[in-house]
Protein backbone atom coordinates (compact mmCIF):
# COMPACT_ATOMS: atom_id res chain seq x y z
CA UNK A 1 0.00 0.00 0.00
CA UNK A 2 1.04 3.87 0.60
CA UNK A 3 4.00 4.71 2.98
CA UNK A 4 1.61 7.77 3.91
CA UNK A 5 -2.28 9.31 4.14
CA UNK A 6 -1.18 12.10 1.64
CA UNK A 7 0.89 9.67 -0.70
CA UNK A 8 -2.51 7.51 -0.75
CA UNK A 9 -4.50 10.54 -1.59
CA UNK A 10 -2.50 11.64 -4.18
CA UNK A 11 -2.42 7.70 -5.80
CA UNK A 12 -6.07 7.74 -5.78
CA UNK A 13 -5.72 11.26 -7.33
CA UNK A 14 -3.96 9.88 -10.11
CA UNK A 15 -6.07 7.70 -10.94
CA UNK A 16 -9.01 9.20 -11.02
CA UNK A 17 -7.02 11.66 -13.19
CA UNK A 18 -6.47 8.61 -15.44
CA UNK A 19 -9.80 7.54 -15.86
CA UNK A 20 -11.07 11.17 -16.98
CA UNK A 21 -8.14 11.78 -19.67
CA UNK A 22 -8.97 8.19 -20.89
CA UNK A 23 -13.04 9.15 -20.62
CA UNK A 24 -12.01 12.46 -22.77
CA UNK A 25 -9.86 10.71 -25.15
CA UNK A 26 -12.40 7.51 -26.01
CA UNK A 27 -15.52 8.46 -24.63
CA UNK A 28 -17.90 8.16 -21.29
CA UNK A 29 -17.02 4.48 -21.64
CA UNK A 30 -13.63 4.26 -22.50
CA UNK A 31 -12.32 2.97 -18.97
CA UNK A 32 -14.62 0.55 -18.55
CA UNK A 33 -14.40 -0.81 -22.40
CA UNK A 34 -10.84 -0.55 -21.66
CA UNK A 35 -9.90 1.56 -24.84
CA UNK A 36 -6.92 2.81 -23.21
CA UNK A 37 -3.18 2.15 -24.55
CA UNK A 38 -0.44 0.76 -22.77
CA UNK A 39 1.20 4.66 -23.05
CA UNK A 40 -1.68 5.71 -20.82
CA UNK A 41 -0.99 3.31 -18.03
CA UNK A 42 2.35 4.26 -18.57
CA UNK A 43 1.97 7.66 -17.65
CA UNK A 44 -0.58 6.78 -14.29
CA UNK A 45 2.58 4.57 -13.45
CA UNK A 46 5.21 7.70 -13.60
CA UNK A 47 2.58 9.71 -11.25
CA UNK A 48 2.02 7.16 -8.88
CA UNK A 49 6.26 6.41 -8.67
CA UNK A 50 6.58 10.14 -8.55
CA UNK A 51 4.46 10.29 -5.34
CA UNK A 52 5.31 7.03 -3.70
CA UNK A 53 7.65 4.12 -5.24
CA UNK A 54 7.47 1.64 -2.66
CA UNK A 55 3.40 1.65 -3.73
CA UNK A 56 4.58 -0.18 -6.71
CA UNK A 57 6.42 -2.67 -5.25
CA UNK A 58 5.53 -6.46 -6.23
CA UNK A 59 2.45 -7.36 -4.37
CA UNK A 60 1.53 -4.24 -3.66
CA UNK A 61 -2.10 -2.74 -4.04
CA UNK A 62 -0.92 -0.34 -6.76
CA UNK A 63 1.00 -2.88 -8.21
CA UNK A 64 -1.96 -5.46 -8.65
CA UNK A 65 -3.98 -2.77 -10.36
CA UNK A 66 -1.74 -1.58 -12.69
CA UNK A 67 -0.72 -4.77 -13.93
CA UNK A 68 -4.89 -5.11 -14.34
CA UNK A 69 -4.78 -2.28 -16.60
CA UNK A 70 -1.81 -3.05 -18.48
CA UNK A 71 -3.40 -6.43 -19.35
CA UNK A 72 -6.48 -4.46 -20.55
CA UNK A 73 -4.59 -1.90 -22.48
CA UNK A 74 -4.00 -1.73 -26.31
CA UNK A 75 -1.21 -2.01 -27.72
CA UNK A 76 -1.42 0.90 -29.64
Amino acid sequence: MNNSINQLGYCLNAITKFVSEVQKKFGENGYLDSMFKKQDVTNLIESIRLSDTEALAQGNYWEIEISILLEKAKES
